[in-house]
C-alpha cells in the first residue's frame, strides 16, 4: 500500500468516525438519561372536598360540596433493569462502531478477509438482539391489551 492509498484509507476512517459522532450528538443531544433510568411510578390520586356556605340572606339553601381529584407523581427510584439495559445497549453500539472501523480498514488492506469477518459476526449480533427480546415481547403484549 503506497502513501496515497494510506491517506485515502485513513481519511475514510476519520470521516466515518466523525459522521458517527455527529449522529450521536444530534440524536442524543436532548435525551434525559436520568429520567430514562427511573422506574415508571404510578401517579398518586388525591381527592379533596370543598364545602361552600350558601349566600347570606337567602332561603334555606343546602350546602354545596365540590370534589376534585388531582394526580401527583410518586417519587421514582432508579430501575436497575433499565440501567443494565442501557449498559448493554452502549456496549453493543460501541461494538458495532468498532466493527465498522475494522471493516473499513480490512476493505483497504485485506479484501479477501471481509467476507469471513462478516460471516462470523452473525451469531454475535443474534445474541445481542436476544437481549432485547423480553422488552419486545412486553411491548407487543401491551399493544394487544384492551384499553
Amino acid at each position: 500500500m503506497d502513501w496515497t492509498e494510506s491517506i485515502v484509507m485513513w481519511g475514510t476512517i476519520i470521516i466515518f468516525n466523525l459522521a458517527i459522532l455527529q449522529l450521536l450528538r444530534v440524536t442524543l443531544g436532548k435525551a434525559d438519561f436520568e429520567a430514562a433510568m427511573r422506574e415508571k411510578a404510578p401517579a398518586m390520586q388525591i381527592e379533596t372536598t370543598t364545602t361552600r356556605q350558601p349566600a347570606p340572606g337567602g332561603a334555606a339553601a343546602p350546602m354545596e360540596t365540590e370534589k376534585t381529584v388531582t394526580e401527583h407523581p410518586m417519587a421514582a427510584e432508579t430501575s436497575y433493569s433499565r440501567v443494565a439495559g442501557m449498559i448493554g445497549a452502549v456496549v453493543l453500539a460501541c461494538f458495532v462502531w468498532a466493527v465498522g472501523n475494522v471493516l473499513l480498514y480490512k476493505m483497504f488492506t485485506a479484501q479477501t478477509e471481509v467476507t469471513g469477518l462478516l460471516a462470523s459476526l452473525g451469531s454475535y449480533f443474534l445474541a445481542g438482539a436476544s437481549l432485547f427480546a423480553p422488552y419486545a415481547v412486553n411491548q407487543l403484549s401491551n399493544a394487544f391489551k384492551p384499553k
